[in-house]
């Protein structure tokens, strides 16, 4: 396969135009031997034909703006051990996919000028609610091991459109155990419980 055939085939979300172009303008390059004393960059206008081997390094230069978040978090508690936190919807935990650098993780590392934080526990990009950060990975395990054994309780609250029904409401089947994996105990505002039966 041809550096061309890779993009193409592997990376779809982009035109085989898109991967020429960047063939063409040097952003995607061949590198033949990479770190040994015979490292060659192959020229451009061979990667069209220049079939990749064993070894070669291919190289994708790309510019992106990382996405922003409205950042407004609240440190609700802090001790030597961990930070509490009030995580704002949209906003990711840790670095992932095309978010690094707008993180609770790391805007709170840039805050408050320390190198390392450990997440006791996640909540999706689009969940708000409280995060447990361990200072130390000592103190993150000591949560999440309290987290599985049940003796912090997570609690999620969701809003819905119309009328939800008094009293508890008997989720079964598969959803039941999609409920029992994530651990979650559902409260609605007006009091009524989700019961996994």
């Amino acid at each position: 396969m041809t550096v061309l055939d890779v993009f193409c085939n592997e990376f779809k979300s982009r035109s085989e135009e898109y991967y020429r172009l960047n063939i063409d303008n040097g952003t995607i390059k061949l590198i033949r031997n990479k770190g040994l004393a015979t490292e060659q960059t192959i020229d451009k206008s061979l990667l069209y034909s220049t079939l990749i081997k064993s070894g070669d390094c291919v190289v994708n230069t790309e510019h992106r703006h990382e996405p922003e978040v409205g950042i407004g978090e609240e440190i609700v508690y802090q001790d030597d051990n961990i930070l509490v936190v009030n995580k704002p919807c949209g906003v990711p935990v840790h670095p992932t996919g095309k978010y690094y650098y707008n993180t609770m993780t790391e805007i709170i590392k840039n805050e408050l000028g320390v190198s390392s934080l450990y997440p006791c526990h996640r909540l999706d990009r689009l969940t708000s609610g409280i995060l447990i950060i361990g200072k130390t990975p000592r103190a993150a395990a000591k949560y999440q091991t309290q987290l599985k054994q049940n003796s912090i309780q997570k609690t999620y609250i969701a809003r819905v459109n119309g009328e939800f029904p008094l009293g508890n409401v008997i989720v079964k089947g598969e959803k039941k155990t999609e409920l029992q994996n994530q651990r979650k105990h559902l409260l609605i505002s007006n009091g009524s419980h989700i019961v996994l039966a």
